[in-house]
This record gives C-alpha cells, sequence and structure tokens, in this order.
C-alpha cells in the first residue's frame, strides 16, 4: 500500500483507517516477537515418555494463527470495523493470555478464585476451637 512506505510520525500526523492499520502492523511485528518468544518456553518443555512433536504443532498452530489474526485485524482497521485502540491490542492479549495459562499449567499454580479466596480470609478469621474450650 502507499503507507508502507511512510515514515511512522507520518502514520501518525495523518491518522486515516489506511494509516493506522499500517501503524498497527509496524507494532504488532515486534510485540508478537515478544509474545511468541514468552510462549516458546513453556512450549519447549518436552515429556521424555511422550515427546516433543505434540508441543511443537501446537507451536506451530498458534503461530499461524498468531499471524493470521494480526492480518485480520489489520483489515478491520482499514475497513473501520475495529477502532485502532482495541485493534492494536486485542491478538497480543488473546496469545498472552494462552502464554500465561501455558506458565500457570506447567508451574501447577493453583488457581486464584474469588471462593478460594473468601474461604482463606474466613478460615484465618476463625477462632481456634481448642482455645476457646
Amino acid at each position: 500500500t502507499a503507507s508502507a512506505g511512510l515514515p511512522t510520525t507520518a502514520l501518525m500526523a495523518d491518522p486515516t483507517r489506511l494509516n493506522l492499520a499500517e501503524l498497527a502492523t509496524r507494532i504488532a511485528t515486534p510485540v508478537s516477537m515478544l509474545v511468541v518468544a514468552l510462549l516458546a518456553i513453556p512450549l519447549a518443555f518436552v515429556n521424555p515418555r511422550i515427546g516433543s512433536s505434540l508441543n511443537l504443532v501446537i507451536g506451530v498452530l498458534i503461530y499461524f494463527t498468531y499471524t493470521n489474526l494480526n492480518g485480520l485485524v489489520k483489515a478491520w482497521i482499514q475497513q473501520g470495523r475495529v477502532p485502532f485502540s482495541i485493534g492494536v491490542w486485542i491478538t497480543h492479549v488473546v496469545v498472552l493470555l494462552i502464554a500465561i495459562h501455558l506458565f500457570r499449567r506447567r508451574m501447577s499454580l493453583p488457581r486464584l478464585s474469588l471462593g478460594r479466596l473468601l474461604a482463606w480470609l474466613v478460615g484465618r478469621r476463625r477462632p481456634n476451637a481448642a482455645g476457646s474450650a
């Protein structure tokens, strides 16, 4: 497109839909590389009994889906279907949440829920039964 050759400052100075779509692509490229690098850490774990093929296939599928969604969001910004402020971050947040989920699953961290937090708080405030008798 014509805006692909413009400097970033010129894209920001003239915020047309075409320029905003190009700006979203310029932001998406380095951010997606950071998110993919974070995603690679939990996917790099290999269970010797299962092998490494499954994590490799999952990683490739996530990467292709991620890059295709970035292109789709660029087209949506260009068409005016999605505002720039939402479109520039939405795919990165979704894939980052997947990476966080895989980290938590790999580390077997307990899920923090409101119910568990309330049960923990109530349990701490309960007086000791042996001391009250």
